[in-house]
Order: C-alpha cells, then structure tokens, then sequence
C-alpha cells in the first residue's frame, strides 16, 4: 500500500520526481522536519538532546541526495511542499531505487547536489550577500575571533549553527580540562592551513560539512546536553 514519502500517511498522492525534491530541499530549502510534517520527529529528537536539524541532514544526504524514484507525496504534506517546488511536478514513473547509509557515499551525494543546485539551507551568508545584506565572509575566511577555521570554511560562516556549537562546546567543555586545552592549541596551530585548502572547492567544503563538521556539532550537542541534564539532576 502507498504511503507519503514524508509523513508515511497511506494513501496515494501527488507524484514527484526526484529532481523536483532534490530543487526543493537543495536548492530552495524546504525541510519537512522543521516545518512538523514528519509526525514525532520534534520530540524524538529533543529526548536525544539533539535539533531537528541532525535528523534533517541525515535525510537531506541519505535519502534526497540519493533517491533517483518518484516521490508520493499526500495533500497535507503537497500544500506545505508547493511553494518550494519549481513549477509543476514532473514524476519520471520511476518506482524505486537504492541508496547508501555509508556517510562517505551519502556526503559525496550531498556535495554533488549542493554544487548543482546551491544550498540556501546551508550557505547563510551567500544567502544574505545576495540579498545584498548581511557580512561578506569569502569562502574559508574564518569570521569575527571564533578560531573554529575549519568549521568555518566549510560552513562558510562563523555564525553558522554547527561552528556555533562547536564555539560553545570549545568554551563550556574543552577549556575546563587541561588534555582539552592542549587540544585546541593543537588544532588552532594546524587548522589555518586545512581551512584555506578546503576554502577553495566548493565540493571540499561540503564534504566537511557532511563527514566532519555536522558530526562533531551533533556529538558536541549531546555531551552538552547530557552535562546539563546531570547538573539538574
């Protein structure tokens, strides 16, 4: 029985294609777990400590980066879809294909689309400078003081959400322990190099992101999470 490709509601409905998803989500920024459509996903993701944003890019790589089928998409899920779809749908009759869970292959996909389409989710300043506002941070250059080069670099931002998290696990977590200290002297001695090679390809950048930077935000997250759990306990 047909079930909605983002809610899992039976019952079949509109038909779209691969591509149109992958222009919604890449391109135009539509994130069903942002916007409730994915039933439970909020409250899931907050008795983890975590963002829905973990979830979302873990879907973003693995499955709409992938998917080369038809997606079924019901009414609810089609009237919050349509704003971020590029014309009519477009279904190939495509009815299922296979992807990969292995973060390298799903990071290379998401790169790829992320080059193809452009990335508003992901690129906030680009965003902001082509709406001719916000800083102008060059692709590598790390913002402001935040000494997180290559997060920066490949985030593209210094106040992106993921350098952000790492800022803040640095400050609240690292410092207080002297291996964690010695750590980020470490990594602020040998990063500058590293950030300005990955600065200069679009498909470094995302891969990064992908394999390293979201991974180590959603780690840090957790512990920070799990610490201030234990503090009110």
């Amino acid at each position: 029985m047909a079930v909605c490709d983002i809610c899992n509601k039976s019952g079949t409905g509109t038909r779209i294609s691969s591509e149109d998803m992958r222009k919604a989500v890449f391109k135009n920024g539509f994130d069903p777990f942002r916007l409730g459509l994915v039933p439970g996903a909020r409250e899931m993701m907050g008795m983890l400590g975590l963002d829905t944003s973990v979830a979302y890019n873990d879907w973003k790589s693995k499955i709409v980066a992938q998917d080369t089928s038809d997606w079924n998409i019901c009414a609810g899920c089609m009237a919050t879809l349509r704003p971020y779809l590029e014309g009519p749908p477009k279904p190939t009759g495509v009815s299922s294909s296979r992807v990969s869970g292995d973060p390298a292959i799903a990071a290379l996909a998401a790169a790829r689309a992320e080059q193809k389409y452009g990335s508003r989710q992901d690129d906030p300043v680009q965003s902001a400078r082509a709406a001719g506002s916000g800083p102008s941070v060059p692709p590598g250059k790390p913002a402001g003081k935040s000494k997180c080069f290559i997060a920066t670099a490949a985030c593209g931002a210094g106040d992106a959400p993921d350098v952000v998290c790492l800022r803040e696990f640095r400050d609240a977590v690292l410092q207080r322990a002297a291996l964690g200290r010695a750590a980020i002297r470490l990594y602020e001695s040998a990063s500058p190099p590293i950030a300005r090679a990955i600065g200069r390809s679009g498909m470094g950048r995302a891969i990064i992101r992908y394999l390293v930077v979201r991974p180590a935000a959603s780690l840090a997250r957790t512990i920070m999470h799990s610490q201030t759990r234990g503090r009110m306990e």
